[in-house]
Parts: C-alpha cells; sequence; structure tokens
C-alpha cells in the first residue's frame, strides 16, 4: 500500500486550482472562497471512473475579468438605467433603503437601482443592444437568467462608466448576501474622495452611502480585506477614520485592524497604529455631522488614525 503525502499533494494542487480546474468559478469573499454546489455535475462527470482521473480542464485566472468593449460597456449603462426605474416601482426595495436611512436624493445621485429577475434582456433588446454582450459582462447567464435578481444594484460610476457592480439580497435567507460582476472589487467612492484631505474608510455599502448622504467624504472597501495597494492609496490623505460593523459582539476594528499588512520597503503607516479610539472634530464639518461621528466613536464604531 503507497502512502500519501497530504502536505505536499496541498501545496502541488491548492484546492481552489482543483474545485476551478472542474468549471466551477470561485469568489473571494472576505477571507473565504464561494462556489456553487458541485455535486450534480460531479455525479454525471465522474460516473464510471476515479475521481482522481478525472481530466483536468484549464480555468480562466482568479478575479481576472475578460476587457469590456463597447457593446459590453453599454450594456452595462443600460442595466444601471433599467434597474433605477425598476426601484422607483418596487416598495419592498425602497422600504428597505429607507430602513438603511438612504434617502430619494441619494437614490438618484447614485442610481441605485432594483433587479426583479425579469426584463432586462428585452430591454437591451429594446435598445437595440446584444444580449451577448450582457452575458460576457457578467448580466446574465445561460439560458438568460439575470444574476442580480432580488436585488438591490448598487453601481459604481467613474467618468461615467460603470467599472462595477453589485447587489444586496432583500431575502434575509438568500446567500451569499451580496453578489458582484466578476473581477477585483474597486475602492467604492473613490472617484468623488480622492481629493479630500481625510477620509472615512467603512466597510459596507449602505454605511458608505449614509456617511456621503451626511457629508462626509468617505470610502467602502465591501469587506474588511486591506491590502499592500489599498494602503498606498490610503498615504495620499492626512487622516483617515475607520468605521467597521460590529461582529460578533467584538469592538469595531478588533482583528481587522489587526491584519493590515505593511506595504512593502516600508514601515507600518503611522495613521494605523493602535491606541487612539476617538474620532475628534474634523474642520470644515457642519457640527449636526460632526456629533454624529463622535457618537459613533463613543459608542465604539469609529476608529481614528492619523499621520
Amino acid at each position: 500500500m503507497h502512502s500519501t503525502d497530504v502536505q505536499t499533494l496541498k501545496r502541488l494542487r491548492p484546492i481552489a486550482e482543483v474545485v476551478e480546474s472542474y468549471g466551477i468559478p470561485l469568489r473571494r469573499i472576505g477571507r473565504s472562497l464561494i462556489g456553487r454546489c458541485p455535486f450534480p455535475e460531479a455525479l454525471a462527470r465522474l460516473e464510471g471512473r476515479p475521481a482522481i482521473l478525472a481530466r483536468r480542464r484549464s480555468a480562466p485566472p482568479r478575479h481576472r475579468r475578460q476587457r469590456l468593449g463597447p457593446d459590453e460597456r453599454s450594456c452595462l449603462v443600460a442595466a444601471v438605467d433599467f434597474y433605477y426605474n425598476r426601484l422607483l416601482s418596487e416598495d419592498q426595495a425602497l422600504e428597505y433603503l429607507t430602513r438603511r436611512g438612504i434617502s430619494r436624493e441619494t437614490i438618484d445621485r447614485y442610481c441605485l437601482g432594483f433587479a426583479r429577475g425579469n426584463g432586462l434582456a428585452e430591454y437591451l433588446r429594446w435598445r437595440r443592444l446584444p444580449v451577448g454582450a450582457a452575458r460576457r459582462a457578467g448580466l446574465i447567464r445561460p439560458p438568460g437568467a439575470e444574476v442580480f435578481a432580488g436585488r438591490i444594484i448598487y453601481p459604481e460610476l467613474r467618468e461615467g462608466q460603470v467599472v462595477w457592480m453589485t447587489g444586496r439580497s432583500l431575502n434575509a435567507e438568500c446567500e451569499p448576501r451580496y453578489l458582484s460582476l466578476p473581477g477585483r472589487k474597486p475602492l467604492l467612492g473613490w472617484e468623488a474622495a480622492r481629493q479630500a484631505s481625510w477620509i472615512i474608510l467603512t466597510e459596507g455599502v449602505f454605511d458608505f452611502l449614509v456617511l456621503r448622504q451626511w457629508g462626509y467624504p468617505a470610502v467602502a472597501l465591501t469587506g474588511t480585506a486591506i491590502g499592500p495597494k489599498l494602503l498606498r492609496a490610503m498615504r495620499s490623505f492626512q487622516t483617515v477614520y475607520l468605521a467597521l460593523g460590529q461582529r460578533r459582539r467584538r469592538p469595531a476594528g478588533h482583528g481587522e485592524s489587526r491584519r493590515v499588512p505593511r506595504c512593502p520597503g516600508s514601515p507600518a503607516p503611522a495613521w494605523w497604529r493602535k491606541g487612539r479610539r476617538r474620532a475628534g472634530r474634523p474642520a470644515g464639518r457642519p457640527a449636526a455631522a460632526r456629533s454624529r461621528v463622535s457618537a459613533m466613536a463613543r459608542a465604539g464604531r469609529v476608529t481614528r488614525r492619523s499621520q
């Protein structure tokens, strides 16, 4: 009987690579990789032969997105228009946004939308846009199902173009809660906030929208993953405030701030040091808005990191 070196096997064939070799795309959510259940396909594929002998397929690199052409970009812009108009007549979605503190002005400003799950393909044809381009952009799955069905849509717009899109499910039992277009997640709100001298870094889309609604220069991580590229971007600001959500009754930022990596070739940034819990009162903001951040700081939801 031959023994197997499990650690060597894991190193040579990482589990993510093995899963994707069977045509199952994976998406990173925090520190986890999420994919659809492969069981029905696996039964048919492996019938009559050992799994170890199954032929390996080449898989596209993770986190990469096919370069979008004019048709794909036009489909994304059209989808934003379509979902925005759907939201205005969807009472349940509007009520949810009201509970989250999102105003009608913010809905209009950021072109929020809602996907019922039907009608997008017909709308694109009416606009004389190819449905195939919408599939390549990640909006529609074969044989025509809408990817964001049942979700509130946030599109990240830069220079009038849709660079990314994410959708939040209205159904509390639906997983994953957030579903996004393929490719790397951008820092949401970067275009509007990059000229500010200080910034609030938050975790979720709706926290980011509420802060912007209050008049703060905020950006959203859409998660808690903080890497060297983000750190380099944050160095352009004099002060960075963290506004991270509560997790398992731990103080905001607990664990997340300790996992912040150092930029290669440079010391840990001073503005990320620990021990300063007070948000302070940045100059140039309305008193009512400053009091909201101060209240968040007292509740343990905001951490200040200064240069």
